[in-house]
């Protein structure tokens, strides 16, 4: 399974997501950003990149999801 050019974004708030997504693609282009909105969104898109053989890396995750 190889890593490939993809961040995860998980967060609960579309603002915070937001303004997440704005500032990594103002430090680099190159990346494909994948958002979740919660827990089982992220592990759902993780499934189905690993069915994929790939998988995201880094994964930014909100800690305070509710």
């Amino acid at each position: 399974m190889s890593a490939n050019r993809t961040i995860l974004c998980v967060d609960d708030d579309p603002d915070d997501l937001e303004l997440l997504i704005k500032a990594l693609e103002t430090v680099n282009k190159s990346y494909r950003l994948l958002e979740a909105e919660d827990g089982t969104d992220a592990l759902a898109k993780l499934w189905e990149m690993h069915k994929e053989g790939t998988l995201p890396c880094p994964i930014v995750l909100d800690i305070n999801i509710y």
